[in-house]
């Protein structure tokens, strides 16, 4: 696992929950949020990757709060490991 590219994907959502001159306080709530989801699931992934903890629990919830953002966030720059390879 890149944990620079991680750290990368995650630093980017925590700069757009603070950035009050785009983004509104709903929009920036959200990118909060999904921040936490995705260091859950990066935090699940580097422990073992190959666990059911991993694969079905905080990467799929992950994934799912992903598909329902609604705000523009640049998927080709998500670093997302358990993706690698599919």
């Amino acid at each position: 696992m890149n944990f620079e590219k991680a750290f990368k994907s995650l630093s980017d959502m925590i700069d757009r929950s603070a950035d009050w001159d785009i983004y509104s306080k709903q929009e920036m709530n959200d990118y909060h949020s999904l921040a936490c989801w995705y260091k859950k699931a990066i935090e699940s992934f580097a422990h073992d990757s190959n666990s059911k903890y991993a694969a079905d629990g905080d990467i799929e919830n992950f994934e799912y709060r992903l598909e329902d953002f609604d705000l523009d966030i640049c998927e080709s720059g998500l670093y997302r490991p358990w993706k690698e390879g599919v």
